[in-house]
């Protein structure tokens, strides 16, 4: 705001009577909040000190402090705060979009507390409120918000492709929030080349510092799943310099550990290790927890992988309720998969089945579970349910044809559990599908070593030997790698 309009500003409402509370609201709060910014603890400090004096205008004069109190205590995960903002704010009558907008993050303060039926009814009064709206960019894109938030992510798709064809050119903001929803949305649908196109295109827009870095984070992370790692790491390093320059701490240690997960895609465990202990002397924060996890795992340092997968879970948890409960058990399902290299397979059973409970309104992610319950019921001797199951993972994989991550997870579950079935030829068709996949590097040592195991069973030792070969030639220190470097030695 330019100093001469805030000296005009100051002199009307001097002259008007207000208070010095009210001029701090009019004056600082849209500098505080702006550009969405984030709820450090410093700003939320300033606004609950502005929403607690008294005020000329009354309730009304607190209502943009108000609003922006409710938004950054649900994100920080201070539902109860939260909660009580966004009732006074109900209290007032609101244009219908803005009343939209209390309401969604009133429903995320709700499911916070755990009043999920009410969460749900919010969300739903929030997109009545939007329905006789007139269908701007902003609308589409808080309907867009909405609509995932209640687990319709096609319909979140089209919202945001909606605003994308309405917004205006030259409303770089606006264009980069859609596209950045827009790849949320086809990532989490396993449209992946797709997500990966606009998250890059987010990025290239001029928005605020949240959604930038956001950007940023999602264009690497869908690149990595297509296993670009070039694309990944040319975004883990434009995140770097950008968290630099906004000194972002947060964004800095995650944007770090992120290029560590890369070099542990190349197999480069021990740079990829000591990365990961750079990033957390910047910050302790949960993504260099759960990378260690993966490092550890390639390296079959099972126990100290579970260990970091605990330390990941107990660390800065997300302030949705619903997104924390998903981490939560994505945790658990890593936790299942350590469990079973260490032979401890009813401990492995009961944290899958914990997380499939969680993930069974995600369609991708359960899949993901029952490939697993599929390998843990072979190890525990039922192999009737362990076929079924795998017969429902063929089926569930055809869905998502271009991602390659879900393919990975699904053929080398269904390799694996071939395998200790005794299914042989199977297991090792599934292995070379696995392989079409072009898993990274680090990961490729572990297919020739289990094909080469498949085909020693078999009889065939020249084949094993052959196989056993491939998982040794990179030179990778994985745990697969070094099994197979020891049965070369064994075998003739």
């Amino acid at each position: 705001m330019p100093g001469v309009l805030r000296l005009w500003i100051l002199l009307i409402s001097v002259l008007a009577g207000l208070t010095l509370v009210d001029l701090l609201i009019m004056l600082f709060v849209p500098i505080l909040v702006g550009g969405g910014s984030v709820g450090t603890p410093s700003r939320m400090r300033i606004l609950e000190f502005l929403v607690r004096k008294p005020s000329l205008l009354g309730e009304s004069g607190r209502v943009l402090a108000r609003f922006h109190l409710l938004r950054m205590l649900s994100h920080a995960g201070r539902h109860a705060e939260a909660l009580a903002h966004g009732e006074k704010l109900l209290a007032l009558k609101h244009s219908p979009q803005f009343e939209a907008e209390i309401r969604r993050h009133l429903a995320n303060a709700l499911e916070g507390v755990g009043r999920g039926d009410e969460s749900n009814w919010q969300r739903a009064q929030a997109s009545l409120r939007l329905a006789n709206v007139r269908r701007t960019a902003a609308l589409h894109i808080q309907s867009g918000q909405i609509k995932d938030a209640q687990g319709d992510r096609a319909g979140a798709v089209a919202e945001f492709e909606a605003a994308l064809e309405v917004a205006n050119p030259a409303d770089q903001e606006s264009r980069a929030i859609a596209l950045l929803g827009l790849s949320l949305g086809e990532f989490n649908l396993g449209k992946i080349a797709e997500s990966a196109e606009h998250a890059a295109a987010s990025a290239e827009l001029k928005a605020n510092d949240p959604i930038h870095q956001s950007a940023l984070r999602q264009a690497s992370a869908a690149y990595a799943t297509l296993g670009d790692i070039d694309r990944s790491e040319h975004f883990d390093r434009l995140a770097c310099d950008f968290a630099r320059k906004t000194r972002n701490q947060n964004a800095l240690a995650t944007a770090l550990a992120h290029l560590a997960e890369n070099l542990r895609k190349r197999g480069r465990l021990q740079e990829a290790q000591a990365a990961i202990e750079e990033a957390l002397k910047i910050e302790d924060v949960r993504t260099c927890h759960t990378i260690l996890y993966e490092i550890h795992r390639s390296a079959g340092r099972f126990e100290e992988s579970l260990a970091e997968l605990s330390r990941a879970a107990n660390t800065g948890a997300v302030g949705l309720r619903k997104a924390e409960d998903k981490m939560q058990a994505l945790f658990d399902f890593g936790a299942s998969r350590i469990l079973v290299e260490l032979g401890r397979i009813d401990e492995a059973a009961c944290r899958l089945e914990r997380a499939a409970a969680v993930l069974a309104a995600d369609p991708k992610l359960l899949l993901w579970c029952r490939a697993a319950a599929a390998r843990i019921a072979a190890l525990k001797g039922d192999a009737d349910l362990a076929r079924a199951l795998l017969r429902e993972v063929v089926t569930g994989a055809g869905r998502y044809s271009g991602d390659r991550t879900t393919l990975q997870v699904c053929h080398a579950f269904h390799a694996r559990t071939s395998r200790v079935l005794g299914d042989f030829d199977e297991a090792i068709a599934a292995w070379h599908d696995y392989l079409e996949q072009d898993p990274s590097p680090v990961d490729q040592p572990g297919a020739y070593y289990n094909l080469g195991e498949c085909y020693l069973a078999k009889g065939d030792r020249a084949a094993a030997r052959a196989q056993f070969q491939r998982a040794v030639d990179p030179g990778i220190d994985s745990h697969e790698a070094i099994l197979a470097r020891k049965r070369l030695a064994s075998v003739i």
